[in-house]
Parts: C-alpha cells; sequence; structure tokens
C-alpha cells in the first residue's frame, strides 16, 4: 500500500495556485494536499475550494500535515521552522 505523504502550503496564492499545487501536489501519487494558507483570506478560500483542501487560517497547526511548503524567505522562513515542531520545510 502507498503511504501518502500530506502537504500544506503556506502562500497559497501566485506560484504555488498556478503551477506548485496543481503540477507538483495534485498529480502526484504519494501525496495528498491537506491545508492551504495565504494572508489573502480570499485568494486562500478559492485555492482551498478549487483543490479541494481546508483553507487553514495556520497550517503550522494543522497536525494532520506531514510537510509544509512555504514561499517564505530567510529569517521569516527560520521562525516558521521551528514553530513547525520537526515536520519537513520545503
Amino acid at each position: 500500500m502507498l503511504t501518502k505523504v500530506r502537504w500544506g502550503v503556506t502562500g497559497s496564492g501566485g506560484i504555488a495556485r498556478r503551477r506548485t499545487i496543481p503540477e507538483g501536489i495534485i498529480p502526484a501519487r504519494n501525496a495528498e494536499l491537506m491545508a492551504v494558507f495565504d494572508i489573502n483570506s480570499k485568494v486562500n478560500a478559492d485555492v482551498a475550494r478549487k483543490f479541494k483542501s481546508e483553507a487553514s487560517g495556520s497550517v503550522a497547526r494543522r497536525k494532520v500535515v506531514d510537510i509544509i511548503y512555504t514561499m517564505a524567505e530567510g529569517d521569516l522562513a527560520d521562525g516558521l521552522g521551528k514553530m513547525w515542531q520537526g515536520r519537513s520545510l520545503f
């Protein structure tokens, strides 16, 4: 049986909505999109609806997420990584 990796995406608008989610996560047999987050709540709700996932206020707090994909850079990504309790951060 194939184990699916459960993904969360922060910054769900932009490149994640246009490329990462539809071209990378969705078609992968071993991946499942569980939750998305964007600071623009309307964009986030649209992305969640389009890809049948949860529009989350914080992907980091979701226990059902194994890996978090983020567009954050530098110090922000470092801080987010600490907050995400040992889960993989891409």
